[in-house]
């Protein structure tokens, strides 16, 4: 009876971190038999869900985007206008916004998990930026196999050290492993974050300096996705104080 129960949990556990193992075969006594069938209609419903709001957005995106074209044609004939870059912005500002988001959403449903050398993956990110803002240290010498989304994690680890860069010159990558989790923590050296601000920073549109414009600022989905990226892999993400003065961003992924 136990070789049944520790399967369901493993399906379980897959799943909450976006694997799919498949159908569970139905083994064991009747009250695991159906434990399983339930689990089955719950993971049905879940990724029912999952498609239908990825095809909500992406209806949304191309509904949305025949207005905005209008409205760039529009600005462009405006003539010499004060208002004419405040108006290119926010229409940029929009398109990129509905784009990062159903990419988010379109990873999640269609991009499959694999093992991917964490270490590897974080350098990876590393070298998208200048090569004198971002630094990579570690104690670990070999590879630190992981299985993952490897799009969506590099999604989530370029919007915490775009943030880091946003506010701040430099970040500092540092990457840790225990045998129940990875841990690769960011550091900047911006203003940093205040304790009573820490629990909205991941929060749909918020931006905390808000006397930023929105080209430097960003339009305040790039920490939300990067969590919710870091929550469907089964960890999360925390914020804490830098050593160097700035905000640490601590992603964390369950082994």
């Amino acid at each position: 009876q136990v070789v049944p129960i520790r399967r369901l949990s493993g399906a379980m556990d897959a799943f909450g971190k976006g694997e799919d193992l498949g159908a569970i075969q139905e083994r064991g006594a009747d009250e695991i038999r159906r434990a399983a069938r339930a689990f089955e209609r719950m993971k049905a419903r879940i990724q029912r869900q999952v498609r239908r709001r990825t095809e909500m957005l992406a209806a949304i995106s191309h509904d949305l985007r025949t207005p905005l074209s209008r409205m760039r044609i529009e600005v462009e004939m405006l003539g010499d206008s004060n208002d004419k870059d405040g108006l290119r912005q926010d229409i940029a500002d929009m398109e990129r916004m509905i784009q990062g988001y159903l990419d988010f959403a379109r990873d999640q449903v269609t991009e499959p998990t694999k093992v991917v050398d964490v270490m590897a993956l974080v350098r990876a990110v590393a070298e998208t930026f200048r090569h004198d803002q971002v630094a990579v240290n570690s104690d670990i010498a070999g590879p630190l196999p992981l299985r993952l989304r490897p799009e969506s994690m590099r999604r989530a680890l370029g919007n915490i050290v775009a943030n880091g860069l946003r506010h701040g010159m430099h970040c500092w990558i540092q990457i840790s492993a225990s045998t129940e989790a990875i841990a690769i923590i960011v550091d900047d050296d911006g203003p940093g974050i205040p304790d009573n601000q820490r629990g909205d920073i991941f929060r749909p549109f918020v931006r905390l300096d808000e006397s930023r414009n929105a080209a430097t600022g960003g339009v305040g989905l790039g920490l939300t996705i990067a969590r919710d990226i870091a929550l469907t892999h089964g960890g999360d993400i925390v914020v804490a104080d830098a050593p160097q003065g700035g905000a640490r961003f601590v992603l964390t992924l369950p082994r």
